[in-house]
C-alpha cells in the first residue's frame, strides 16, 4: 500500500490533498481511486487519521496567543499549504508519525504513539485533566452533555502525561489482504482502573474523558470514544507558494512578509547525486498562462505544469535541448539528457507569460508532494529529443521540427509518445520510442550499476515500469488524478531539504531555583541585562535585579523560585507543565507561571503563552504584576543546599530565647566610605536631647529585642523539598541606666513638629497607633558585611491603626494575623499588593542621619539602609569586688544596710560572720 523501497507512487494527473489514497474496486467511480488503504504501519511514514466513516481528518492546532496544543477535527479540503493558516489548518498539521510499541507490564499487545509533523509533538494528555468524572454514565451519547456523539464540554490541552494508546491490535496485516479500518483510539491509566479516551466537543474539538474501567466493555464497544482509520495522505500538486515554503517548513509562513527570507527552496535526493538542483537555492515562480496554471486542473490537460525554478543568479532549471551525459550515444540508446540550470532569452517574465512553445516547455515543471513518503516528483513539460538520424547528422535539437511542436506533442507524462519515423525528429513526434500516455515522464536516475560505470546521474525520462500508467484506470478526461496499483520505478527519493525545527518541551525538576534572563547584545537594556535574576522586592514586586557586592542571594528567600510539577503518571521523556512561584511572596494563588517550557539550550528554557504572560517592564525594570514575561529567556540555577532548601527560618533574623533573655545589643550602620567593611563608628542611637533615633558615631544606647508574634509567609513545598517559612517580629526596648523602667521605653513612629514622621524613643503609656505607632519589625537579611556577618534591613510590619486605643497588648494581637488583611491598612494603603509583607522599611537621612520609615516599593539596584546587630553583654548581677567608679578590685566588700530617717538616729547594720 504504497511506496515501496523508497519510491514513489505515481499519479496520472493532479491531484489535491483533499482526498485519501485508496485504491478502490469499483471503476466507475474515480474519487473511488484515490482512497488507498494501508495495511502496514511504517515508521518512517507520515500518514493521516481519518475520523470516523466522513472525509474529516485528526489535526493538531497551536493557540497562538497562549501556545498551547489541542486537537480537532477538520475537513480534509480546509487544509493549506505555503500560506498563513488564518482559520484553516495546514497539510503538516494532518501527518502523523506512529511509534509501534510492545504494551508491557499488565497489559498485552501494541499500543501507539502519534507524533504531529508541524508541531513536532506528541498526541498526549495529563490524566488529572480529566473532564467525565470515572462514575459517569456507561454510554456517552446517553448522558445529557452529549448530543450526536459530541461532548458539551472545553476542548482538552495537550499535555506529557499519557501519550501510548490502544488501537490496531496489529500493526502488519498486508499478509491477511484485508486493511486497517475504523478503531476506537484508548489508552488504561492507574494501573488500568480507569479508561481515557477522546471525544468530539461541539466545535469539534478533541476533549480526553476519563471512565472507571468497570463502566466499559472490550475495546470501548459501549463507550462513544473517537474512532480513526490510517490513511496514506493524498498526493498534492505544489503552487510556487508551496514550494517556497518548502510545505511549511521552518520560518515559511512567520516569514511570509519578507519574500526574502521566504522564497528560497533546497532540494535533496536518495541517493545522493551530483547537479544544479542540488547546490543552492530556487525561488518557485507560477506561470500566468492560463492553461496550465494548477487551479484549472478540472477543464484543463495539462493544469499543473506552473513552475519555474529561478536560481538567484538568473537561470533556470530546464531539460537541456541537446547534451546528454554520454554525447557518444545515439538517441536510441539514450544517453540521458542533461537537466540543470540555463539562461533563458528574455528572462522571466518571458518564461511565465505570453504564448507556450517547445523551447519555454522544457523550463516548465510540474512538482508533486507525497506527504506520507515525504518526497517530490519533478515532471517536465516537455522533454523531447532528436532521432537517430538528426544525430547523425549533426543537427541539434533546434535545427529539427521539435523546437515548433505544439503542446499536444511535447514529450512528458499526459501526452502519448510516438516514436520519430525513419528515426528523424517531425513536428508530431517526440522521441525515438512510442510511450502510452499516462506513463510517467520525470526525473529520475541513470546508470544504477556497478563497475567500471557506476555514476549515477539525474536525467528526466520513464520509468522501468512502463505499465504504471494504463489509460483504463482513468474514467474521466480531465477528472481527479487516479492511482495506479503499481510503482513508478524512477530510482531516486527527493525532497526538500528542510526542517521541521520543533520547539522543544522541557520540564524542571521539582526543586528550588535562581531565575536569570538570557538578553543578547542587541536587545539588552540598562534595566534588563544577560544574566540579571529574576527577584521581588521588599514590596513584593517582581523586578529584573543582580547581586549587588556584598549580597547573597542564597540568604534571601525573595530571590529564590520554587518549581513544582503538574505530574500524575509521568514516564520516561516526559514534559509535564510547571508551577513557579517565589518562594517568599508566592502562594497558592500567587503564581508566576503555570504552563509549558520549552528548551533553549543548557539549562536555558522559554515559554510561548502570550495571552497570559504577554507583559514587559517598565523603563526601570519592575512589573507590574506577578507574572513572568514571554519574552524572556529563562536560565535556572538549581539551589541543592540544605540549609537553604531545609531552612524555615532564612532570610530573617531568629533571635534565640537565651540571646532575648539574656543579651542586649548594639545597632551597627552598615555603610563605608570603601569598600574595606563595615564602618566602627556608626550605630544607631537614641539622641539624649530629643529622643530621635538617629545615627551617630559611637555606641551608646544598647537595645533590648521582644517578641511580638510569629508570621507565617512564603510558599513551602514537600514535593519541591523546599521548607515552609516563618519568621518574628520584633520591637525594640530602649535600655536605661537605672534599670527600673526598662519595660516601658520603646522604638515608635510619630510625627514631629512638621508632620514628618520620625523613629523616636517614646512611653509605652504614649502608644495609641493612630498618633503613636509602636516600631515593630522584621528584621529582613539584606547585604553582608566585608567579615560576612549578615546586614538587615528593618521592615516596620504594620501602618497605623483606626482608632487612638491601640496599646501594647493590641500589637501583639495586630502582628500575629498579618497574613490577613485588615480593613483599614488595606483602604488607606491600597497599592500595597501583599499585607503581609510589611507597611515600611526603617531608612536613614543622609542630612541629618535621623531615622524615618520610607517604602518598600524598592527599585532595581537600591541599596537600602541595613544594620548589623552587634552583642553586648548585659550583667544581670553587681560583681562581688568589683570598684565601679575606677576598675579597680577592693579588698573588702561590705554588706550592709540602713534603718531610720537619714539624720535622726538613722541605723547602719553590717553583716559580719560570727566567730
Amino acid at each position: 500500500s504504497g511506496p515501496v523501497g523508497g519510491e514513489t507512487a505515481y499519479r496520472t494527473q493532479l491531484t489535491l490533498s483533499d482526498v485519501f489514497d485508496k485504491f478502490g474496486s469499483d471503476d466507475t467511480n474515480v474519487d473511488e481511486y484515490n482512497k488507498w488503504t494501508v495495511n502496514k504501519i511504517e515508521s518512517d511514514k507520515w500518514y493521516q487519521l481519518q475520523v470516523g466513516e466522513e472525509d474529516e481528518v485528526l489535526v493538531q492546532l497551536r493557540d497562538y496567543t497562549t501556545g498551547e496544543l489541542y486537537l480537532k477535527v477538520v475537513p480534509q479540503k480546509s487544509l493549506t499549504t505555503g500560506k498563513k493558516p488564518e482559520g484553516n489548518p495546514t497539510l503538516t498539521s494532518s501527518l502523523w508519525k506512529i511509534e509501534v510499541q510492545d504494551k508491557g507490564g499488565y497489559q498485552r499487545g501494541k499500543t501507539y504513539v502519534f507524533t504531529n509533523k508541524e508541531t513536532g509533538y506528541m498526541l498526549s494528555y495529563n490524566c488529572p485533566d480529566r473532564t467525565v468524572d470515572p462514575q459517569a454514565a456507561v454510554k456517552l451519547n446517553d448522558k445529557s452533555d452529549v448530543t450526536g456523539g459530541k461532548i458539551d464540554k472545553e476542548k482538552s490541552i495537550i499535555k506529557s502525561d499519557i501519550s501510548a494508546w490502544q488501537w490496531y491490535s496489529d500493526d502488519d496485516i498486508s499478509k491477511t489482504g484485508e486493511s486497517f479500518g475504523s478503531v476506537k483510539l484508548y489508552a488504561y491509566i492507574h494501573e488500568g482502573q480507569e479508561v481515557m479516551g477522546l471525544v468530539r466537543n461541539d466545535n469539534d474539538e478533541i476533549v480526553s474523558v476519563k471512565i472507571a474501567k468497570d463502566k466499559v466493555t472490550d475495546r470501548m464497544a459501549n463507550i462513544d470514544f473517537l474512532a480513526l482509520t490510517i490513511r496514506d495522505a493524498g498526493v498534492r500538486v505544489l503552487t510556487a507558494e508551496d514550494i517556497n515554503s518548502m510545505i511549511d517548513a521552518d520560518g515559511s509562513w512567520m516569514n511570509a512578509a519578507d519574500r526574502e527570507k521566504r522564497d528560497r527552496v533546497f532540494f535533496k535526493s536518495a541517493p545522493a547525486v551530483v547537479n544544479d538542483l542540488f547546490t543552492g537555492s530556487y525561488k518557485a515562480h507560477n506561470t500566468t498562462i492560463e492553461a496550465f496554471k494548477s487551479k484549472n486542473y478540472a477543464t484543463e490537460k495539462y493544469a499543473g505544469y506552473s513552475i519555474v525554478l529561478q536560481k538567484a543568479d538568473d537561470k533556470f532549471f530546464m531539460v537541456d535541448e541537446d547534451m546528454t551525459y554520454e554525447n557518444v550515444q545515439e538517441p536510441t540508446l539514450h544517453g540521458g539528457l542533461q537537466v540543470h540550470d540555463k539562461n533563458f532569452t528574455g528572462g522571466l517574465n518571458a518564461l511565465l507569460g505570453g504564448n507556450m512553445t517547445a523551447l519555454k516547455a522544457r523550463y516548465y515543471w510540474k512538482i508533486s508532494y507525497y506527504p506520507t513518503p515525504d518526497s517530490l516528483v519533478l515532471e517536465p513539460l516537455n522533454a523531447s529529443f532528436i532521432g537517430a538520424e538528426d544525430k547523425k547528422a549533426d543537427k541539434k535539437w533546434a535545427d529539427t521540427p521539435l523546437k515548433d511542436a505544439v503542446v499536444k506533442d511535447f514529450y512528458n507524462t499526459v501526452n502519448a509518445a510516438t516514436a520519430h519515423v525513419s528515426g528523424a525528429a517531425s513536428a508530431t513526434t517526440s522521441v525515438p520510442f512510442n510511450k502510452d500516455a499516462y506513463i510517467p515522464v520525470a526525473l529520475k536516475i541513470m546508470n544504477q550499476t556497478s563497475g567500471i560505470d557506476d555514476k549515477s546521474v539525474l536525467t528526466v525520462g520513464q520509468s522501468k515500469n512502463t505499465a504504471v500508467g494504463k489509460e483504463d484506470y482513468a474514467k474521466e478526461k480531465y477528472g481527479r488524478p487516479v492511482l495506479t496499483n503499481n510503482i513508478a520505478e524512477m530510482g531516486i527519493k527527493l525532497g526538500f531539504k528542510h526542517d521541521y525545527t520543533p520547539m522543544k518541551r522541557a520540564t524542571l525538576e521539582n526543586g528550588l531555583y535562581f531565575i536569570k534572563v538570557k538578553v543578547d547584545a542587541a536587545h539588552k537594556t540598562d534595566y534588563r541585562k544577560d544574566g540579571m535574576n529574576l527577584v521581588m522586592n521588599l514590596w513584593g514586586q517582581l523586578m529584573y535585579d543582580k547581586q549587588d557586592d556584598y549580597q547573597e542571594y542564597k540568604h534571601m528567600p525573595a530571590t529564590q523560585w520554587v518549581v513544582e510539577q503538574d505530574v500524575c503518571e509521568i514516564g520516561p521523556d516526559q514534559t509535564p507543565y510547571v508551577t513557579i512561584r517565589n518562594r517568599e511572596y508566592g502562594s497558592e494563588s500567587n503564581i508566576a507561571f503555570h504552563g509549558q517550557l520549552y528548551k533553549a539550550g543548557e539549562n536555558t528554557y522559554y515559554f510561548i503563552n502570550h495571552k497570559d504572560y504577554n507583559i514587559k517592564s517598565d523603563n526601570v525594570g519592575k512589573f507590574p504584576d506577578m507574572k513572568f514575561s514571554c519574552g524572556d529567556t529563562l536560565v535556572f540555577d538549581q539551589i541543592t543546599d540544605k540549609s537553604v532548601t531545609e531552612n524555615g527560618k532564612l532570610g530573617y533574623k531568629n533571635f534565640t530565647k537565651d540571646a532575648l533573655a539574656y543579651e542586649t545589643w548594639g545597632v551597627k550602620y552598615s555603610t563605608a566610605d570603601t569598600y574595606q567593611g563595615l564602618n566602627n563608628d556608626k550605630y544607631l542611637n537614641v539622641n539624649e536631647n530629643d529622643g530621635y533615633l538617629v545615627v551617630e558615631n559611637n555606641q551608646w544606647k544598647d537595645f533590648e529585642v521582644a517578641v511580638l508574634a510569629e508570621n507565617n509567609f512564603g510558599y513551602g513545598s514537600e514535593k519541591a523539598g523546599v521548607a515552609a517559612l516563618s519568621r518574628t517580629v520584633y520591637t525594640l526596648k530602649v535600655r536605661d541606666n537605672n534599670l527600673i523602667d526598662n519595660n516601658w521605653k520603646y522604638i515608635v513612629v510619630k510625627d514631629d513638629e512638621n508632620g514628618n514622621p520620625y523613629y523616636q524613643m517614646a512611653h509605652l503609656k504614649d502608644v495609641d497607633g493612630k498618633n503613636v505607632k509602636l516600631g515593630t519589625f522584621y528584621f529582613k537579611a539584606d547585604q553582608l558585611t566585608a567579615d560576612g556577618d549578615t546586614s538587615y534591613v528593618f521592615v516596620d510590619a504594620t501602618g497605623w491603626t483606626k482608632t487612638a486605643d491601640f496599646k501594647k497588648e493590641g500589637w501583639a494581637t495586630f502582628t500575629g494575623v498579618l497574613n490577613s488583611v485588615n480593613e483599614y491598612d488595606y483602604a488607606k494603603y491600597p497599592e500595597r499588593l501583599y499585607i503581609g509583607n510589611g507597611f515600611k522599611q526603617l531608612g536613614v537621612k543622609s542630612q541629618t542621619t535621623k531615622s524615618t520609615y520610607v517604602t518598600l516599593d524598592t527599585d532595581p539596584e537600591t541599596v537600602n539602609d541595613a544594620f548589623v546587630f552587634v552583642s553586648t553583654n548585659r550583667p544581670l548581677y553587681m560583681p562581688i569586688g568589683l570598684d565601679i567608679t575606677n576598675g579597680e578590685m577592693n579588698t573588702v566588700t561590705n554588706i550592709f544596710r540602713k534603718r531610720g530617717n537619714a539624720g535622726i538616729g538613722q541605723a547602719t547594720e553590717y553583716l559580719f560572720e560570727d566567730g
